[in-house]
């Protein structure tokens, strides 16, 4: 699977871990549902996840660093509950026009 894109469709529950199983996903698209609790880590396995699309849900805990996701070009994050500090991002291999540009965390309480 390439693509899962489930937006807007008033899901609840959590994130199971085991979104880390699907290895060639490059489009994991969630927003605006009702999912809660922690962005799973396991995410941070999956190397051709391009956009990553998780805004407007309930997330409390975030992934600490997307470090291992160098294909990514969009993220957004923003709309949830998250709290702590802004996760690691490694964007010494991203050109100027890549995630730089695209990296959303607004109305969250990230330090």
């Amino acid at each position: 699977m390439n693509t899962f894109e489930l937006p807007g469709n008033g899901f609840s529950g959590i994130l199971t871990p085991r979104i880390g199983d699907l290895g060639s996903l490059k489009t994991l698209d969630l927003n605006n549902n009702n999912i809660k609790g922690i962005i799973p880590t396991k995410i941070c396995i999956l190397s051709n996840l391009t956009y990553l699309r998780l805004s407007y849900n309930k997330f409390t805990e975030n992934v600490t660093t997307f470090g291992s996701l160098q294909s990514l070009k969009l993220i957004h994050l923003h709309g949830n509950r998250l709290s702590g500090t802004i996760p690691t991002l490694q964007l010494d291999f991203l050109p100027s026009s890549s995630l730089r540009e695209f990296f959303g965390l607004q109305s969250n309480t990230l330090l």
